[in-house]
């Protein structure tokens, strides 16, 4: 999508499809596209989200940033940590409350859970990392999961 100018704006656990190849290999692909939005400052295609997605964003967006591959960075590791933990990285939200919620992420630091395996833990960081220290684009973000994935299976 972001080679195409696009940014997903809403990448989370229940928007992310799994497939199995015939070679045995996984890919991932991304469904619900109603937050999707140009890439190019002040275009955008559709409207909101729900608030249980907030979790999900980048802080930085929610400060007034405009969205970004970086942005959409941030979110791939939010939803790279809920998968491989169970839990958000500010910990459970206020549900049915996105102000609260709002609040919370912008008053607080996304935590890692420690219990995560180091190097799952260092993709995260890697992910969340302010702005010009995070991974750049999604292939990165694809390309240290294949590392993992082919470390797991020697």
């Amino acid at each position: 999508m972001h080679e195409a100018g696009l940014a997903h704006g809403d990448i989370r656990p229940g928007n992310v499809l799994l497939t199995e190849d015939q070679d045995g290999s996984v890919a991932g692909h991304l469904s619900d596209l109603r937050l999707t939005r140009f890439l190019t400052p002040g275009t955008m295609v559709t409207g909101m989200g729900r608030a249980g997605g907030v979790e999900f964003t980048d802080p930085d967006l929610l400060a007034g940033t405009r969205p970004s591959r970086r942005t959409e960075v941030w979110a791939l590791g939010a939803t790279i940590h809920r998968a491989l933990t169970g839990v958000g990285l500010y910990g459970e939200l206020p549900e049915g409350q996105p102000l609260l919620a709002i609040r919370r992420l912008l008053s607080h630091r996304p935590q890692v859970h420690p219990g995560l395996p180091p190097a799952d833990a260092a993709l995260v960081h890697d992910c969340i990392a302010d702005a010009d220290a995070r991974l750049a684009t999604a292939a990165d973000v694809a390309d240290r999961l294949a590392q993992l994935g082919r470390a797991a299976a020697a």
